[in-house]
């Protein structure tokens, strides 16, 4: 189960870079009456819970993928390339943590999307029943990010479309609190989670999680293929 504390690691300690991207939708999702009162209160769930929602059928169809991938090619080979891409990517979420810049060829294509789709989300506010806060958490979910997607990567890694969807849902919930606190515009909750030093630790444990997922991976390749080396070199001394 070390995949699903790595997803919840990864949604909590991303809240800070979830605050940055997203607070803005969060306390959107209270328009139209204080923040206090019951009915915002119940938009701002339906919202959140509907992108983990969100989350959760992504993670089924790049699970899915990976599924389709091992049936495909049914080998140790596949699993420990699926299992060295999870740890690779969990170690690409926490340097986003961290803020290192990693180099993307889709860096560019990414910001034109984010711009088109911010703005198609703008005219979904603001938001004023339950079934319109929804339907921008649904959208939400779809937003481009790149922590987001490499949880994707760590969820088409598991091979199976309910570990995928259980994954993302885990990495949903960890982000949860740092959306309500935003959302109902308490300060000193949210202002804690951006700060430095928590972003610096969930980070350091993220790619140390991920380093270890891309340890096992190895190892399992160099220790399978010693024994074969030894059977090797008897059978050549004993000719």
């Amino acid at each position: 189960m070390n995949w699903a504390f790595t997803s919840l690691l990864m949604g909590f300690f991303g809240s800070a870079h979830c605050l940055v991207m997203c607070g803005a939708l969060s306390g959107a999702a209270c328009a139209g009456g204080a923040c206090g009162a019951a009915s915002s209160w119940k938009r701002l769930l339906v919202a959140n819970l509907a992108r983990i929602a969100s989350y959760a059928m992504l993670g089924l169809t790049c699970g899915g993928w990976g599924f389709a991938a091992y049936a495909l090619l049914p080998s140790t080979t596949t699993e420990r390339a699926l299992r060295m891409m999870s740890g690779v990517a969990v170690v690409i979420a926490g340097c986003t943590l961290l803020g290192i810049a990693i180099p993307s060829l889709f860096g560019g294509t990414l910001r034109w999307l984010w711009e088109r789709v911010r703005r198609r989300v703008s005219r979904l506010l603001p938001v004023q029943s339950l079934s319109g806060a929804a339907l921008l958490g649904i959208v939400w979910g779809l937003l481009p990010c790149g922590l987001l997607y490499a949880a994707l990567l760590e969820a088409v890694s598991l091979a199976s479309p309910v570990k995928g969807m259980l994954a993302m849902a885990l990495f949903g919930v960890g982000t949860l609190p740092a959306m309500i606190a935003s959302g109902m515009g308490v300060g000193r909750v949210s202002q804690s989670i951006s700060r430095a030093w928590p972003r610096r630790i969930g980070g350091a444990l993220v790619i140390a999680s991920g380093a270890w997922i891309c340890w096992m991976a190895v190892g399992d390749l160099v220790f399978d293929r010693a024994p074969a080396a030894c059977c090797v070199a008897s059978r050549a001394t004993a000719m």
